[in-house]
């Protein structure tokens, strides 16, 4: 996953560049709803946001594959070495922008990639780095799972309430998918005979499907967000986002049960009386099972975040945060933060949490508001790998530029 320094680039310059009073009473953006608060007609948002995680692939192997040709630091033995069972691992880039027409009215366009994977550590080991470790064993994996897909979308959002107990914003619009590829399986299996003279892999209930460039599928993108006063110090809210299903043009799914061993092939120089078919020192199982079928439906992971917010004091309140990633498929992770306004024109976060794919978080944040209607947002996760990358399995960063006109 590569980032585009350049636009983290303008972001800084723009960033310095603020002029901003301490008695300016501009609202927070990105750190609070407030722009979804007041719903400021002509006003926009943009935000980008990168993200990576694992709990077995370390920060290590994230700068290799970002910074390097390849896995040559300390991370790829650390990954070795791991303990863990199974290997999880998502990412996902996304730019999103929004325009308030009126008060209660707005657009809203966005892209997204994301990539995800679970499965057995020993069969990632082998997928990434080869076989030639694994002679004489038989590795296998339950549940395989791999994910890769991209979309874009569009639409409109709406105030749906707004009173001094609750507010509601809805969101949709139109999915298009640019990309899609998955494979899902019950077990597989590799068994490497000494020396490499011969392999055996065995498939259950494998299923893999792919779609290629270009728009290949229509759906519906939705997202809403509503909030709890419950009281002056406590609100709850929920937050889903990237809900969607979508309906696929001429996709197929190919499903296959088979297990097959290769054995080398082996020439007797100088016999005439040998078939070519005795010349192969192999043994091959015909498909069990094999089809082909049409997949109409499709849907990308979506984010299911139920939160909780206590006014500490004037200035402070603590967040808790409980968020599910494809109903947990794809992660599970909470966090705890302080939210705190140093003045009336900047705010930070500071947030610990764990997370199934991604190990202890470490988030910083800050959000800058100018009287010139221009709020600037910076976001870092997986701090600690500055001073412990092999034991940081997580990488974030997030930017964002508002303006109200």
């Amino acid at each position: 996953m590569r980032i585009s320094y350049s636009f983290i680039l303008v972001f800084i310059v723009l960033f310095a560049s603020a002029q901003y009073s301490m008695k300016s009473e501009n609202q927070f953006v990105f750190l609070s709803s407030g722009l979804d608060d007041l719903w400021t007609p002509n006003a926009i948002k943009i935000e980008l946001d990168a993200n990576v995680g694992s709990n077995s692939f370390n920060n290590g192997m994230f700068n290799d594959v970002l910074f390097r040709s390849g896995f040559i630091s300390d991370g790829k033995q650390t990954f070795l070495e791991s303990q863990k069972k199974r290997t999880n691992f998502y990412a996902q880039i996304k730019g999103e922008m929004e325009y308030k027409i009126n008060s209660s009215v707005g657009v809203y366009a966005k892209n997204r990639n994301v990539v995800g994977y679970s499965g057995g550590t020993a069969f990632t080991q082998l997928i990434l780095f080869g076989n030639a470790a694994f002679q004489d064993q038989k590795v296998s994996s339950g549940n395989l799972n791999f994910l890769s897909g991209s979309a874009v979308s569009g639409g409109i959002t709406l105030k749906t309430m707004k009173d001094k107990k609750v507010s509601a914003k809805l969101g949709i619009g139109l999915n298009g998918i640019t990309s899609y590829r998955q494979i899902n399986a019950s077990s597989v299996s590799l068994y490497t005979a000494t020396n490499g003279e011969f392999v055996e892999a065995d498939f259950d209930k494998l299923s893999s499907s792919r779609v290629g460039t270009g728009i290949n599928g229509i759906g519906l993108d939705l997202n809403y967000n509503i909030d709890f006063k419950m009281s002056e110090k406590i609100t709850l809210g929920l937050n889903l986002a990237d809900l969607n299903i979508n309906y696929l043009f001429h996709q197929n799914e190919t499903y296959i049960d088979t297990t097959a061993s290769f054995a080398g092939y082996k020439y007797q120089f100088g016999n005439k009386d040998a078939s070519f078919s005795k010349f192969i020192d192999t043994s091959y199982t015909a498909f069990i099972d094999r089809s082909v079928k049409p997949k109409k439906w499709l849907s990308l992971p979506s984010n299911i975040n139920i939160s909780g917010s206590y006014m500490v004091s004037e200035n402070s309140k603590l967040l808790l945060d409980f968020r599910a990633i494809d109903l947990g498929n794809f992660g599970i992770s909470g966090s705890l933060a302080l939210d705190h306004r140093l003045s009336e024109n900047v705010k930070v976060l500071s947030a610990l949490g764990y997370g199934s794919f991604t190990g202890l978080t470490w988030r910083e944040a800050i959000e800058i508001s100018t009287t010139k209607g221009f709020n600037y947002y910076l976001n870092f996760m997986g701090l600690q790998s500055a001073f412990a990358p092999l034991q940081t399995h997580n990488y974030s960063l997030g930017i964002g530029l508002a303006k109200r006109f």
